[in-house]
Parts: C-alpha cells; sequence; structure tokens
C-alpha cells in the first residue's frame, strides 16, 4: 500500500511536469508515455551494471551511499554543458536536506563521459560529493532512463525504485524526493 502510495503521487507529478525535450508536459501522449514508464520502473530493482566502478576505482560503486537504506541516485553527462546543471541541483538539494534534517543526504551522481580524466575534473570543479563513474552510460542503458527527465531515481536500501523522475523543473517533485528520502533515513 504503501508503495503504491509513492507511484501514485510520482505518476501525479509527472504528468504536471514541464518538458524539457520530447513531447509536451500538457500533452495527453507525454502523460499517458510517462504514467506507463514509470509505473513500469516503480518497485523494480536498479541494475548496478559491472561497468559502473566507484570515483577511486573502489570495486563496490558509492559503498557508502549504496549502503543507505534510501539513497538518490542522478545521471549526469559531463560532455553535455547543460546537464552540469544537475550537479548545483542536487547540490542545493543536499545542503537544504542536511538543514532541514540534520544528516547528510545519501546522493550519488552516476557520471558518465568517454574521457575518465575529463568526468573527474569536472565531477571537482561542480559536485565534489559522492560519485561513480560510467563511461558507457551503462547505468542508464541497462535502467531504460535515456529520456533525461527519468535520469533521477530514489532507491531503498534493496536499490528498488521508489520514485522516478528528474524534479530539477518540478518542485513537487522535489519535495517527494526529500521527504521520502528522510522517512527512509528514519525520521
Amino acid at each position: 500500500m504503501h508503495c503504491r502510495c509513492f507511484a501514485a503521487a510520482v505518476l501525479s507529478l509527472l504528468a504536471m511536469a514541464g518538458c524539457t525535450g520530447k513531447g509536451n508536459g500538457g500533452d495527453a501522449e507525454w502523460r499517458n508515455y510517462s504514467a506507463r514508464f514509470v509505473r513500469d520502473k516503480i518497485n523494480t530493482e536498479a541494475v548496478l551494471p559491472d561497468s559502473v566502478f566507484g570515483a577511486h576505482g573502489d570495486t563496490v560503486p558509492g559503498i557508502r551511499v549504496m549502503s543507505m537504506p534510501g539513497k538518490v541516485l542522478f545521471c549526469v553527462d559531463v560532455e553535455c554543458g547543460a546537464c552540469l546543471g544537475k550537479f548545483h541541483y542536487w547540490k542545493e538539494f543536499a545542503r537544504k536536506f542536511r538543514i532541514r534534517h540534520g544528516k547528510d543526504a545519501p546522493v550519488l551522481a552516476v557520471v558518465s563521459s568517454e574521457r575518465a580524466g575529463y568526468a573527474a575534473r569536472m565531477v571537482e570543479e561542480n559536485w565534489g560529493l559522492d560519485w561513480i563513474y560510467d563511461p558507457g552510460a551503462a547505468f542508464i542503458d541497462c535502467n531504460d532512463l535515456e529520456d533525461d527527465r527519468f535520469q533521477a531515481v530514489l532507491l531503498d536500501g534493496g536499490n528498488v525504485v521508489r520514485i522516478l523522475g528528474n524534479p530539477m523543473f518540478n518542485e513537487s517533485l522535489g519535495v517527494l524526493y526529500e521527504n521520502t528520502l528522510s522517512r527512509f533515513l528514519g525520521e
């Protein structure tokens, strides 16, 4: 029941979301597509492909964040200038979360680039928090997240998708991420 409430909330929020890519936020085709997409992903386990490894060469990607009872993963292609804005959004999310809840928000950037050195430099300049390097965007491919509007997920302790969607342009979805993450972390 609890999971159905999350799914219903996310579906509602996505239907209200503005469009940053193909389709139109008020368009019936987009609403149908997004509702079906979210329904298919909610309550499924996220796939962390073997090719994704820790920022410091760890064999277990983002071990600190991935061991948390709730965490946010967002995808960033550092070759895309507009995508770098995701770092700012999620850094601000983490800062506000710390102020409001008195604890660190487990947020993990899944960074893709064909150039590892460039990726590391962009992360250092723009992020500075936990990240994993995904050279071929395998996380996006394995989880069918090609549409940028779905390249952020909130996972529970078993890495099951509980919220799906990019809240950068949807304040209500951002609030849902914060409230749900807070509940998973024991508040």
